[in-house]
């Protein structure tokens, strides 16, 4: 009972200092006599019912109270018949109802709320977040009514936008001047440090700012959550993840207005009685305002039959209230902390949550016992889970990993992080086999989760897809290797060739006489096989060579597959079907080079299917929209050579292209790593796909053309010269000068040899002179340390242009050799030859026809 007399002679108390302006000289008395301790409950009965009577005449002189006000639902809201209704009205009803004061709102925009506040027009402004800038130019109530943040809301239909940085671009909308845009933590301000391009579209309320985004006039919008959560479906807008701005909402007064010291005190005391008071107006205006439904309320009603014993039992109470009032004191006290810890710890959730939403990385945190506590949105993607279900699962039911190369299980970081309790990271090659079992070449690091005392309390895990940068390193490696290749090639295939053509050009010399026996013989065309051969294997070490760039034309890609496969197929077991599209797209590409490409991947597949079978070859057209690591954008001929054989495992697939790799008692191990650089040369792209037991699919693009192929020319096939034509061969390598002459004597030719391009010239000058001209010049292409072959025919053709050359080179691929006519060239001949190409090939050039280049 005490408390009950207590509690309303202090609210007498405060109903007194409401009048403290007031000329009335007996309140301090009355004051004073409030403040003494009421021991008689009958006395203290007695002076409640006269200060009652006196202060209902007091309240009789009611003050007003100037408030701004603007339209901000369910906080604040602006109704068309000029009332103000919401949670800060409501509440402040409920205030000035007690003190007795009349509140009269100037409606307005926020803007004008602020301005009028700064002028003193109004006295008092509700719903303002408080920030150190604003502190500056208005008082704030020490009670926070609300904790508020910012949030970012876009259409319904919208999917682009995620995190901060998808806004980079975008017009957001904003209330003007409102601490969501401008205050400490505000957009603009992340805008800044998030260092994206935003262009703002500030409007005077949340309405506009939500029917902006529905109509499309901006990407998104920020507003308030309250106002936000209630809004949202009628205006067909929706929340994103992104929030931020954890803000204190108070009541704002003029800096230096004359009634401001007066109603800030009052307004506080009331705020801080009704926070401490479950059943206080204020949490049931939160409720109402705020929550799905009015929470439940309790009312004690004193019973009248109580007020007849109260002068009996207040005696007794007395002792007891004395103890429950320290009691009280310290529940109160504790409640507060507990409060504010909970609301510390909420702010702190929200404010990770946000920066998970954010990064750009995988993340997931688990506890001491490796179960899941969260998530992001990009370990979702990555995963395949969501977090719902992720949430209390082991962390190896959601990371799986495995060595990518072998297809071997790998032990899950959280293990190696909790014995070593220090940063962890996967080792390398590390796949991620998603909930759908997509396989991701992933890298992370793991770490401990320490609290304030150090002690771990779980393990933290943050990852990233690195499957396109794991690609292109790749591609870059096998491109690497076979550069490397090729400088070994190109700086040995010259003196090679050379070798083997006096090899191979003295053997076929050999073979040609009558005096061998037919046991010599066999052994003289053992030589010229095991020569072939070499020819054949150094053709393929200078595809990878600077000298064995492509030399492209147009031609049809169908035309050059169909060829190439029919010839290495013809009288096998397997068999080939071919499927392209009608309107198949051209290609400029090395027609030699990439009918090698075809005869590798169709003897491979050949060879797969021992018992016979099928090859399917298909071949269409495919644009390529973006650009790729892989491939630039553009039009490309996507070609397919699937087989029905073994299949290749998977650890194997990533080193089918490595030189000199290969599973075969008889390979090279050059095919496939041929195959490659050719295909790379040619600014394509080439891939494997193969499940073991079921075949593999060779897909390649090619860079396609739409102009039209050449029509083809039919050979022509040479008839042989007069004998006794005199011919002039230039070659550095003094065997190579001795095989030809050799060679071209026994065809019934007279020949003259030179060493290098100044001794060619001269002996061709001088014979000129002489009357008795060369009939055809044969140059070697390379001399080292002196003139060259082409140096030597453009010097030569200056003095006589209608002379006969041919070009000679161990470099098959080089430029000069394929496009010959363009140096001056009648005809180019690849070394090592034989005496019967020697011969017709000169017999053709003297007979002014134009033979094909023999390689």
């Amino acid at each position: 009972m005490r408390g009950l007399i207590s509690s309303n002679i202090a609210g007498l108390i405060c109903r007194t200092e409401a009048l403290s302006h007031s000329p009335i000289k007996l309140l301090p008395r009355i004051r004073r006599c409030l403040l003494v301790p009421a021991y008689c409950p009958a006395g203290a009965a007695l002076l409640m019912l006269v200060l009652l009577t006196l202060t209902t005449g007091l309240n009789a002189q009611e003050r007003v109270v100037r408030v701004g006000a603007y339209d901000n639902p369910p906080k604040i809201a602006l109704g068309a018949d000029g009332r103000v209704t919401g949670f800060w009205p409501d509440l402040l009803a409920d205030i000035a109802a007690k003190e007795g004061w009349q509140v009269e709102y100037l409606p307005g925009t926020w803007t004008d709320g602020l301005r009028r506040l700064r002028e003193g027009a109004i006295e008092l402004m509700p719903d303002v977040a408080f920030t150190d800038e604003r502190a500056k130019l208005y008082r704030f109530s020490e009670q926070s009514v609300l904790s508020g943040w910012t949030r970012l809301y876009i259409q319904k239909d919208n999917e682009t936008i995620h995190t901060i940085r998808d806004l980079q671009g975008k017009r957001i909308a904003a209330l003007e001047a409102s601490v969501n845009l401008e205050g400490a933590g505000g957009l603009r301000e992340l805008a800044r440090d998030f260092e994206i391009e935003v262009t703002f579209i500030e409007l005077n309320d949340y309405s506009e700012v939500f029917a902006a985004i529905a109509e499309g006039y901006v990407d998104a919008g920020i507003t308030n959550r309250n106002f936000g959560d209630l809004n949202a479906d009628k205006y067909a807008v929706k929340a994103t993840s992104i929030i931020f701005q954890p803000l204190s909402i108070r009541f704002a007064f003029p800096m230096d207005g004359p009634s401001t010291g007066y109603l800030r005190e009052r307004i506080d005391a009331h705020l801080k009685t009704q926070k401490n008071d479950n059943n206080s107006p204020y949490f049931r205006l939160l409720a109402h305002y705020f929550e799905s439904s009015i929470a439940e309320q309790r009312v004690e009603v004193l019973p009248a039959w109580f007020r007849s014993t109260l002068q009996a039992t207040a005696l007794v109470l007395i002792v007891f209230i004395a103890m429950l009032v320290y009691s009280r004191v310290e529940v109160r006290r504790k409640t507060r902390e507990l409060r504010s810890s909970n609301e510390a710890l909420a702010a702190e959730k929200e404010r990770l949550a946000v920066t998970l939403a954010s990064i750009g990385d995988a993340v997931i945190a688990t506890d001491i016992d490796g179960a899941v506590l969260l998530l992001n949105r990009v370990a979702e993607k990555l995963t395949g889970w969501q977090r719902e279900d992720a949430i209390g699962q082991p962390l190896g039911r959601i990371f799986q990993i495995e060595d990518e190369r072998t297809g071997k299980r790998r032990e899950n970081p959280l293990a190696r992080v909790l014995k070593s309790n220090q940063i962890e990271a996967l080792a390398s090659h590390t796949a991620l086999i998603a909930k759908d079992k997509t396989r991701r070449s992933i890298a992370d690091s793991c770490a401990p989760i320490r609290d304030a005392k150090g002690d771990t309390l779980g393990v933290i895990l943050v990852f990233r897809d690195v499957t396109a940068h794991r690609r292109t390193e790749e591609e870059l490696l096998k491109v690497r290797k076979l550069e490397s290749l090729g400088v070994l090639a190109g700086g040995i295939a010259h003196d090679f060739n050379n070798i083997l053509a006096s090899i191979l050009g003295y053997t076929s010399l050999a073979l040609l006489d009558d005096a061998a026996s037919d046991s010599q013989r066999s052994r003289l065309q053992d030589v010229e096989k095991a020569a072939n051969r070499a020819r054949d294997l150094t053709q393929q070490l200078l595809t990878f060579s600077k000298g064995g760039e492509p030399v492209k034309q147009i031609a049809s890609v169908a035309a050059v597959i169909q060829d190439s496969a029919d010839f290495v197929l013809r009288g096998g077991k397997v068999h080939c079907n071919y499927h392209f599209a009608k309107d198949l797209w051209s290609a400029e590409i090395d027609q030699g080079q990439i009918s090698q490409v075809i005869q590798n991947l169709v003897i491979n597949a050949a060879q797969a299917m021992p018992a016979g079978g099928t090859i399917n070859i298909t071949g269409e057209n495919h644009t390529q929209a973006v650009t790729s690591a892989l491939l630039t954008a553009g039009k490309y001929v996507k070609v397919r050579i699937s087989d029905q054989g073994v299949g290749i495992p998977a650890e194997l697939c990533q080193r089918i292209f490595d030189p000199y790799f290969t599973t075969k008692q008889d390979g090279s191990g050059l095919g496939l790593a041929i195959t490659h650089s050719i295909i790379a040369r040619h600014n394509g792209h080439i891939s494997v796909v193969s499940t073991p037991g079921e075949g593999a699919t060779f897909t390649i693009d090619l860079p396609a053309t739409t102009r039209q192929p050449p029509p083809r020319v039919e050979q022509i096939t040479p008839v042989p010269s007069k004998a006794g034509s005199k011919i002039l061969v230039m070659d550095d390598d003094e065997m190579m000068r001795e095989l030809a002459t050799e060679m071209l004597t026994l065809a019934g030719y007279q020949v003259v040899t030179a060493a290098g391009g100044d001794q060619a010239l001269a002996l061709h000058a001088s014979a000129a002179q002489a009357g008795d001209p060369f009939d055809l010049v044969i140059l070697d292409l390379t001399i080292r340390g002196g003139m060259g072959g082409k140096e030597t025919a453009e010097s030569l053709l200056k003095r006589d242009p209608g002379a006969r050359i041919i070009v000679a080179s161990g470099y098959s691929n080089d430029p000069v050799m394929a496009y010959h006519h363009s140096f001056g060239f009648r005809a180019a001949i690849s070394k090592p030859y034989d005496v019967a190409s020697l011969s017709a090939m000169v017999a053709a050039v003297l007979a002014d026809q134009d033979p094909e280049p023999i390689r």
